[in-house]
């Protein structure tokens, strides 16, 4: 049965998620600390099948460059999000906290990812480029800044586009009750405990079932 771990990182408290099974694991969002992503990595698996991104801002992927070394992995991101990483007037993470994030490890296009258990939904919004990750064996969403536990991500920066993302939480609301919903911040929830109170964005969609 896989196992997911968090481990929350950096000054704005973003969630890296560890997805393994037996010896090998996927890290989606390594954004800070990554000694402390890395150390626990190596203590818990032997390998390191790829880093995922949900998106390209910089607490989410700002530890990729050191973790993908250590790993000797691939990292995947949509390249509609390549922008934010190298781009300094692009990226929210500069006027906003002074972080100018330019990642050197080569990325690859979530378009040539392939796992038969993974599912990359296109989650636009909080950046053209956001995607959520859903792993069909364990009915778990990882749903970067899109969906939160008890809000959504900002549409304000730049790249982000309020419309868009109602339909895409539209589309995610239609995801089974019983589905785990790993944000990029905050805690996880099921989607039954989102839907039913926590989280009025999804209440509103949410056909119970």
């Amino acid at each position: 049965m896989k196992d997911v771990h968090l481990i929350v990182n950096g000054m704005v408290q973003g969630n890296c998620w560890i997805v393994g099974e037996n010896q090998e694991c996927y890290i989606i969002d390594p954004g800070d600390e990554a000694n402390k992503i890395i150390s626990w990595v190596e203590r818990h698996y032997a390998k390191v099948k790829a880093i995922l991104l949900t998106h390209g801002h910089f607490d989410h992927c700002g530890a990729v460059d050191e973790v993908a070394e250590a790993f000797k992995c691939p990292v995947y991101i949509d390249f509609q999000d390549l922008v934010y990483i190298g781009t300094p007037t692009k990226k929210a993470s500069e006027a906003l906290f002074g972080v100018d994030l330019v990642l050197k490890t080569p990325l690859k296009s979530l378009a040539d990812f392939k796992d038969d258990n993974i599912t990359v939904l296109k989650t636009p919004g909080h950046t053209p480029g956001s995607v959520t990750f859903l792993f069909k064996d364990i009915k778990a969403a990882f749903t970067g800044d899109c969906l939160f536990k008890y809000s959504i991500g900002r549409t304000d920066l730049p790249g982000g586009d309020y419309n868009e993302m109602l339909a895409s939480l539209k589309f995610l609301a239609s995801l089974p009750d019983d589905y785990m919903i790993y944000p990029g911040h905050e805690p996880a929830g099921s989607m039954k405990e989102i839907a039913y109170g926590l989280n009025p964005y999804i209440s509103a969609y949410h056909k119970h079932h």
